[in-house]
């Protein structure tokens, strides 16, 4: 008879999964069975094909560390054996998506838009009618990189149209943007206002300010209740409040800073 498997288990291991129902590749496949589908792992992998052991990965991603195509692994038998390989089988109805998008060469706000609701478009067909969920990650030197980053608010609206343009409406939701522009060459030093906050900026670290940022943030998550959880514990502002001070957030602030001074 074909014998299956099926076994909830982290296997040998895998990044971001704690021990769990240990086993090993030689183990599994000792008990001479057709076919191994193991659980608890949620991205689709294949760890042997002499028996078949199969982590066909969950249903449906639940966030953006769950991103790209989630549903069963199917397998197809003929007189009580596998024929072919086992191949995967869409599922989901929400699809996640990192984006990063190199604004690198866009002289202005309005090519750095277009290329944007170009590449959201090809996101969007590549989900093949599903909602799309985003993360956007713009980078790269480019002429837009003060109007992006000078208020984040209306960054976003304006991401958000373009979402639209690009057929998006009711079936994209941008879950976070990220900006990491950069200006398409360095600030001259000449204005004495640019060159005395770029030497406060460098003098300044982390540590030194993780009192003052700790109780800042820790005063804004608190004006509501609830706040806290309803953003989790990966917010940056969560983040800051347990006094950890990214050096992203550093570098974000100093970005921020010569925009506006520039403008």
């Amino acid at each position: 008879m074909l014998n299956i498997g099926m076994l909830h288990t982290a296997a040998t291991g895998r990044p971001g999964h704690e021990r769990y129902a240990p086993c090993t590749i030689e183990q599994l496949a000792a008990h001479g069975y057709d076919y191994w589908a193991l659980g608890h792992i949620h991205a689709r992998e294949i760890l042997c094909r002499d028996p078949w052991i199969v982590f066909p990965g969950n249903l449906q991603g639940r966030h953006i560390g769950e991103e790209g195509a989630k549903g069963a692994t199917l397998i197809m038998v003929e007189d009580q054996k596998i024929v072919g390989e086992p191949t995967h089988h869409d599922l989901d109805v929400v699809r996640w998506r990192r984006l990063r998008i190199d604004l690198a060469g866009a002289a202005d706000e309005d090519a750095a838009l277009a290329r944007i609701r170009h590449d959201l478009a090809d996101a969007l067909a590549g989900a093949e009618g599903r909602l799309l969920a985003v993360r956007l990650h713009l980078t790269g030197a480019t002429g837009a990189h003060a109007a992006l980053v000078g208020s984040a608010g209306a960054t976003l609206e304006r991401i958000r149209g373009e979402a639209l343009a690009a057929g998006g409406g009711g079936t994209m939701w941008l879950e976070q943007v990220e900006i990491e522009t950069v200006p398409p060459a360095a600030p001259s030093l000449r204005d004495p206002m640019q060159e005395l906050l770029l030497q406060n900026v460098a003098a300044a670290n982390a540590t030194g300010l993780v009192v003052e940022l700790q109780a800042y943030a820790t005063q804004l998550l608190e004006r509501s209740p609830g706040l806290r959880v309803a953003l989790g514990e990966d917010h940056p502002a969560a983040r800051v409040a347990a006094g950890e001070i990214a050096p992203s957030l550093m570098a974000q602030a100093r970005a921020l800073l010569l925009a506006k001074l520039g403008a």
